[in-house]
C-alpha cells in the first residue's frame, strides 16, 4: 500500500517537515506519495503510516469536509489534556500509535454524539 501525503499535509494542514516528525520519517521533501517497500521504514512507523492516514479519513468523514476535520486537529481539547490532537499524535514510537488510537476514539464519540 501506498500512502497519500499530500493528502495528509492537507487535512493537517501541515508542511512536510512537521509531517515527517509525526511519522518518524525524516526528509520527505516534496513526496506526494510513500511507498513503505522503497524505504526502510520500522514497523512501527508503517502502522503509525496506516493508523494516521485511516484517522484522518475518519476525521474527514466526521466532519463532512477536510477543513473542518483541520480546523479541528488544531483545536486545544480538554479531553486530550488541553493539547491539540496534532501535538497529541506527535509523540514518538508506540506511545505515538497507541495515541491515534485515542485521537480515532474520540472522533467515534463525536460521531456519536458521545463528546461535544
Amino acid at each position: 500500500m501506498k500512502f497519500d501525503l499530500k493528502y495528509m499535509r492537507a487535512v493537517l494542514e501541515v508542511d512536510a517537515k512537521i509531517l515527517g516528525q509525526i511519522l518518524e520519517v525524516p526528509n520527505l521533501g516534496c513526496r506526494k506519495i510513500l511507498d513503505p517497500q522503497n524505504l526502510k521504514l520500522s514497523e512501527i512507523t508503517v502502522e503509525k503510516l496506516f493508523a494516521l492516514q485511516e484517522t484522518l479519513e475518519y476525521a474527514e468523514d466526521v466532519f463532512d469536509d477536510k477543513k473542518t476535520a483541520a480546523l479541528w486537529f488544531h483545536a486545544t481539547l480538554i479531553a486530550l489534556g488541553g493539547n491539540s490532537p496534532l501535538y497529541f499524535i506527535s509523540t514518538p514510537g508506540v506511545e505515538g500509535l497507541k495515541r491515534l488510537t485515542a485521537v480515532r476514539e474520540l472522533l467515534g464519540q463525536i460521531r456519536y454524539s458521545l463528546y461535544c
